[in-house]
C-alpha cells in the first residue's frame, strides 16, 4: 500500500501529517510512502531528508493523490484536492467538519455512507463479538453485537427485534475503551455522541444513553 500526504494550506496551518522519523517507521512496516515536492520545507524539512528514509517525492499535489491508496494530512484536503480523489482512498486527518463543511459533503457523498450503513461480512462471521477490555463472561453477560453487521469501518445495525425493538436498520456507529460511543442514523437525520474517560466501565451507561436518544428523538 502506497500512504501519501500533500502539503497544507499554509495559511490555515503550519504542522505537517508526516515527518521522516514517522515515514521511517510506517516504511519498516513494509508500506511505501510518497509526497508532495518541499512537503515540509517551511519548517526546515528538506525532500533530501524523507528520500533519506525512502520516501518517493512527486512533484505536484495530483501525482501524490494518483498514486495513494491512503491520503494522511492534518487539515481537511482542498475542494480541489477532493475531485482527484480515486474512489475507495482511505482519508487520515483531522477535518472539522464544521468549519469545512462542503469538503465533508463531497467526501461524505451518498455511496460512503452506503458503505458504512450496509453489513459486508459473510454469514459465517456471525453473531459478531467483540468484548469491551475487562468484560467478565458470567451469567450476566449479553453480547451487544449480536443484531449487527459490520459496514465500512464501523457496526451497523441489521436486526432492531434483537436490540430491544431500538434504532433503525443501517444505523451505525461504534463504541471506544474508555466508555466512549457515537452513531449515526441516517433515516432520522441524527447523529449522537457520549463521551467519558472510564476504562473497564459498565456497558449500562452504553445502553443507558441509547434507550435514551431512541425513546426521546
Amino acid at each position: 500500500m502506497i500512504i501519501g500526504s500533500t502539503k497544507e494550506d499554509l495559511s490555515l496551518e503550519k504542522r505537517v501529517a508526516l515527518t521522516p522519523d514517522a515515514a521511517k517507521n510506517i516504511i519498516g512496516l513494509g508500506l511505501k510512502i510518497c509526497l508532495e515536492k518541499n512537503y515540509a520545507d517551511h519548517i526546515g524539512i528538506k525532500d533530501d531528508d524523507f528520500k533519506k528514509v525512502g520516501v518517493e517525492i512527486k512533484a505536484s499535489h495530483s501525482e501524490v493523490l494518483n498514486s495513494s491508496k491512503a491520503i494522511i494530512k492534518v487539515n481537511c484536503p482542498s475542494e480541489n484536492q477532493i475531485s482527484i480523489l480515486k474512489e475507495n482512498t482511505i482519508l487520515i486527518g483531522m477535518f472539522n467538519p464544521s468549519k469545512n463543511k462542503n469538503q465533508i459533503d463531497k467526501i461524505m457523498n451518498k455511496k460512503t455512507l452506503s458503505l458504512m450503513s450496509t453489513n459486508a461480512l459473510d454469514d459465517h462471521f456471525f453473531p459478531i463479538e467483540i468484548p469491551s477490555i475487562g468484560m467478565v463472561r458470567d451469567k450476566n453477560y449479553v453480547n451487544d453485537l449480536r443484531a449487527y453487521g459490520w459496514g465500512l469501518g464501523c457496526r451497523t445495525l441489521l436486526d432492531p427485534s434483537k436490540n430491544n425493538n431500538l434504532g433503525s436498520q443501517g444505523e451505525f456507529g461504534w463504541a471506544g475503551a474508555a466508555a466512549t460511543y457515537f452513531l449515526v442514523d441516517n433515516s432520522k437525520e441524527m447523529t449522537a455522541l457520549v463521551m467519558t474517560q472510564v476504562l473497564n466501565a459498565s456497558p449500562k451507561l452504553k445502553n443507558d444513553f441509547y434507550k435514551f436518544v431512541y425513546t426521546n428523538f
